[in-house]
Parts: C-alpha cells; sequence; structure tokens
C-alpha cells in the first residue's frame, strides 16, 4: 500500500510561487491500479515523481509498506519502487533485450544467463518477444513503452508508476 497525506509541493519560477500540488491525500491498497487524471500542468506527474522519490521539496507524508519514501536510498527505493516515465528513456545503442537486462548485471542482481531468461519472459509477457533483438530505434512508440515496462518489471518492483501521454 502507498499513501500520501496532506501532500503539497511548490517551485520558485522568477519571483513567484507556483504550488504544483496543494495538501493532495491519497490511499492506494496493495494489488489496486489506479490512475490520477488531470489536464495538463495539474501537477500528476509531479505527484508520481514525489510518490518514487524523485522530487525532494515535498511536504507532507508519502508513505510506502510503512516507510516514509523519502527516506529510502536510491538503492532501497530501485528495489522497491519502478518508475516509467514519458519518454521510457531506452538506450538507443542497445537491443530491447540488452535494455531490460543491462540494470540487472550491472547491480550484480542478476546474472546475465539469468537476467536474459527474465527479460524474455517479461517481454513475452508485454507482447514483445519478437522485438527482443531490435533497437529502440525501430520500434513504435507504444512499443517502446512495453520495452520500458519491461526493463520496469526487471527489477520486481512492489510498486510500479507509470507516466504516460493523453491520448
Amino acid at each position: 500500500m502507498i499513501t500520501g497525506t496532506d501532500v503539497s509541493l511548490s517551485f520558485k519560477r522568477s519571483e513567484q510561487e507556483l504550488k504544483v500540488l496543494d495538501s493532495i491525500s491519497f490511499e492506494i491498497p496493495k494489488g489496486r491500479i489506479t490512475a490520477f487524471i488531470g489536464k495538463s500542468g495539474a501537477g500528476k506527474t509531479s505527484l508520481l515523481r514525489c510518490c518514487a522519490s524523485l522530487t525532494e521539496g515535498y511536504t507532507g507524508s508519502i508513505v510506502h509498506d510503512k516507510t516514509e519514501v523519502r527516506l529510502l536510498s536510491p538503492v532501497e527505493r530501485a528495489k522497491h519502487i519502478g518508475f516509467v516515465f514519458q519518454q521510457f528513456h531506452l538506450f538507443p545503442h542497445m537491443t530491447v533485450v540488452q535494455n531490460c537486462i543491462a540494470p540487472q548485471v550491472y547491480t550484480g542482481r542478476l546474472s546475465e544467463e539469468d537476467a536474459e531468461k527474465e527479460a524474455l519472459r517479461l517481454l513475452k509477457l508485454v507482447g514483445l518477444e519478437s522485438c527482443a533483438e531490435l533497437y529502440p530505434d525501430n520500434l513504435s512508440g507504444g512499443q517502446k513503452q512495453r520495452a520500458a515496462i519491461a526493463r520496469a518489471l526487471m527489477a520486481d518492483p512492489e510498486l510500479l508508476l507509470l507516466r504516460s501521454e493523453e491520448h
């Protein structure tokens, strides 16, 4: 479960303070799929970034599994919380399967052989097994998004946050 209590976030622009989030509270039970919906500039991405502890300076509390997310080290955060950015951030010089494998092998979490097996399983799950050896430039936007989701799932996160473009 993840809960947010009175989450607020402001940025200083020029001489003016811009309040992006104003006392937002929410509770998302484990296993539930939840969408934050709103117009452009409403703070959806800022809220997700706070939930992933990728934005500093917010007030209030965001708790995942009884731990305040801002207290997690980057390594602990990566073990518990996955995040797929709107631009996906796939490495252009690596194939889809290499994009999935690299973080796990680099961190020593999985051997290259185990990482490849898991990557192929996840790529099949998201319908991309036939694209495993393609480079990101050869994928459609939706395929890139599914590749980024498979890469995020490689870490087996308890919580997966996704930022998607409005269609």
